[in-house]
């Protein structure tokens, strides 16, 4: 992926979704060779341009709803991420999630109403909110993870000594 991002190569061939966030621009995959063979690509350009969404939201997702490196945020699932990410925009997203934490307001619905004593559930009436997420504080929990992927430890070589 960090040699993808440099530019030293085409792309990443991996069935790792992950390869996005660490700087892949071309994922190819599932790969089948032979008769009728076929590779299935994926752009970051794409995502982009039609989901509207760049690396520091895909990264954001990733610690929002969980991934390898994070178990996610407790009462986020995609659309309550999807605004947050949305709102705050791909430049700004990951600062946010640092310095002010995140907050999703759940609103409970009429069969999720009342208490359920075996799961040890909270009283949730039709009409009222409740906030869910991660305080200002908690957010160092997410530095070293945004780091690893912003930041890989490796030294890629100097690309005028690299041939494609």
């Amino acid at each position: 992926a960090l040699l993808d991002l440099s530019s030293l190569c085409e792309g990443c061939f991996t069935s790792d979704s992950d390869a996005f966030l660490f700087g892949a621009r071309t994922v190819y995959r599932d790969v089948f060779i032979g008769d009728g063979g076929y590779v299935i690509c994926y752009e970051m350009e794409d995502i982009e341009k039609k989901l509207g969404f760049g690396r520091k939201s895909l990264i954001s997702f990733a610690l929002l709803l969980g991934c390898d490196y994070s178990n996610g945020v407790h009462g986020f699932g995609p659309e309550a991420a999807c605004r947050l990410v949305k709102s705050a925009g791909d430049d700004s997203i990951l600062d946010q999630i640092l310095s002010d934490g995140v907050k999703a307001t759940r609103k409970c619905k009429g069969k999720k109403a009342g208490i359920d004593k075996n799961k040890g559930g909270d009283i949730c009436t039709k009409t009222s909110t409740s906030e869910v997420g991660m305080s200002q504080d908690s957010g160092g929990q997410f530095r070293e993870v945004i780091n690893a992927f912003l930041e890989p430890k490796c030294h890629l070589p100097d690309s005028e000594n690299v041939r494609r």
